[in-house]
């Protein structure tokens, strides 16, 4: 954004190979598998083992070969190369996917995730992870039906999304989530009530198709919709 304000070891993310954007915070992974972060950290969501804020990038505790990053409102998740996945910062609704609401600074495993080849974090409070074999796991705040297993329950650790076995690509919105499945079609779920889903119907718990979608190869998701 503003360059003006960009100083000295903030030039560190000019070699990273991914950046994720959060809510009030950033995140970049370097060439050599580290993480920094910068910005607001009221949570810990920088992930350097503090809570104070940062202008400039400091280097996540603990993570030498982050493949993927995604950022929510208050809290982060790396994919590390294994297949394992990382959370930190804000866990009030059990984003960390490691059994607990307990907020930390420095990066948790989330729970079984050993066999994952991509991440996507939501804005509020939820996250999804993408298996080997094209199933998709959820865990953290289910109000909105957004972890995909047909309740609306928060669950702590991971749980598989139901019927989806295919899948190639996920996204994760504020209070939804999608999936590209192997043949080309799109399936969401989740918060409805803006038509993010691709019909009429206001919640769904389990995952719908998207209309007049046939051979997609990617997908996004924002606050309230999905392309």
């Amino acid at each position: 954004g503003d360059t003006s304000k960009v100083t000295g070891t903030a030039l560190v993310p000019l070699l990273a190979t991914k950046i994720g954007v959060g809510d009030d915070h950033t995140c970049g992974i370097q060439t050599n598998g580290t993480i920094k972060c910068w910005g607001r950290n009221n949570y810990g969501q920088l992930g350097d083992g503090s809570t104070t804020d940062n202008m400039t990038p400091v280097t996540v505790s603990g993570i030498s070969s982050a493949a993927q990053i995604g950022l929510g409102d208050s809290n982060s998740c790396a994919l590390l190369e294994n297949g394992s996945v990382k959370c930190w910062g804000r866990n009030n609704w059990a984003t960390f996917g490691d059994n607990s609401t307990t907020d930390n600074s420095t990066p948790q495993f989330v729970s079984g995730s050993d066999n994952f080849t991509d991440i996507a974090v939501g804005e509020y409070f939820h996250s999804c992870g993408l298996l080997s074999g094209g199933g998709v796991k959820c865990w953290g705040s289910g109000y909105w039906g957004q972890i995909g297993d047909n309740s609306t329950s928060q669950r702590k650790t991971p749980v598989s999304v139901t019927g989806i076995t295919n899948a190639q690509k996920i996204a994760a919105g504020r209070t939804h989530s999608c999936a590209v499945l192997s043949g080309g079609s799109v399936k969401c779920w989740g918060d409805n009530t803006r038509s993010q889903l691709g019909d009429g119907t206001d919640l769904y718990k389990a995952p719908t198709t998207v209309s007049g979608i046939s051979n997609a190869s990617e997908i996004g998701a924002g606050l309230d919709q999905a392309c």
